[in-house]
């Protein structure tokens, strides 16, 4: 998703990313404290980046020129690439990589989120750390039976539709209704696809790969429901997932990030 036609509203609509760089900064902070050095992929604008600039050494990459430009205007001093998830490179190491707003959705199929493991470990300083964030399963299914909602921002508003598509991709239809003069508006529209993937199989995934490391799902602390439900089943220890347990697919949680630890291949 390369978003061309909704760029340049994006850091409007979002709104400050501060609670997200924070929750970001503690979680880097909990899993890997002596952390100094961090990549943000699929960056878009530097919304988040930016903010984690004032603790670390940044550096960005994602495969928007329009998002990307953007976030060269803001943050001149970091060191930003254009480049694919999937098959990034670059010429150093980092101590945390970290992949927010449910960007690794973006990717339609799964061959796609493990070229991205992939990509990471090979970028992870010794242990280093990964965290990402998911929509899962139940999120998206639920999403796509609630009606559109429209957010409004400055003069302008944003109305979002989430329907299912094939197999398990969701598609959200972002449709930008930009105030001219009077009551006149100019529509600017794309569709963003988001692929569901069960938290069960990307657990299963990580059990049966061989040196894939830790895998650890974190529920955020406001999703109390969620909480509750997950200590009571045992699926909890300490505000944390177990590892390698068999994971319901998410469908009474909203927002969970992972952090995942993965094993050096020795030679």
């Amino acid at each position: 998703m390369s978003y061309t036609k909704l760029a340049r509203f994006y850091d409007a609509v979002i709104g400050d990313r501060r609670d997200t760089a924070t929750y970001i900064c503690d979680l880097i902070h909990r899993y890997n404290p002596k952390t100094r050095t961090v990549l943000e992929i699929a960056c878009g604008t530097g919304a988040v980046l930016g903010l984690l600039s004032q603790a670390y050494e940044v550096t960005g990459l994602d495969r928007s020129r329009n998002m990307l430009a953007i976030a060269r205007r803001k943050l001149p001093h970091v060191k930003l690439y254009l480049q694919d998830i999937t098959s990034f490179h670059l010429n150093q190491r980092f101590d945390a990589i970290i992949c927010v707003f449910d960007s690794i959705n973006h990717l339609p199929r799964f061959s796609d989120w493990q070229k991205v493991f992939r990509g990471v470990k090979a970028h992870l300083s010794d242990g280093g750390l990964f965290i990402f964030d998911v929509n899962t399963p139940g999120r998206l299914h639920r999403l796509s039976h609630s009606p559109p909602w429209a957010t409004a921002f400055g003069r302008n508003w944003q109305i979002l539709t989430i329907t299912k598509g094939r197999d398990s991709i969701y598609n959200w239809h972002v449709r930008v209704l930009e105030h001219r003069r009077g009551n006149h508006y100019q529509l600017h529209a794309e569709t963003i696809p988001e692929l569901a993937v069960p938290m069960k199989d990307l657990m299963n995934w990580a059990v049966r790969t061989p040196r894939v490391g830790k895998i650890e799902l974190l529920v955020r602390a406001s999703k109390e429901p969620a909480i509750r439900l997950y200590t009571k089943l045992g699926f909890v220890e300490e505000g944390r997932f177990k590892n390698r347990i068999s994971l319901p697919d998410g469908k009474y949680v909203d927002d969970i990030a992972m952090a995942w630890f993965p094993r050096r291949t020795t030679s």
